[in-house]
């Protein structure tokens, strides 16, 4: 029974200690959401035939709260 909990102990402690995302996958998956964005905008103006400088102002947010 002792061990059981000592595993369990273990599992939980090693799931708390999950590290947070590095500058480069944070930049990357940033990157990559704002690439996608830019599709659907240019595949947006693209459908109406509206030159691109009357397309609207985007906003890009970030997942920490960051604005582009």
């Amino acid at each position: 029974m002792r061990r059981g909990l000592m595993a369990v102990a273990g599992l939980v402690a090693l799931a708390a200690c999950r590290q947070e995302p590095t500058f480069e996958e944070r930049y990357d998956k940033a990157s990559e959401t704002i690439r996608q964005r830019a599709k659907s905008i240019d595949a947006q103006i693209s459908a109406t035939g509206a030159p691109a400088s009357s397309a609207p102002a985007v906003k890009v947010e970030l997942d920490d709260g960051g604005a582009l």
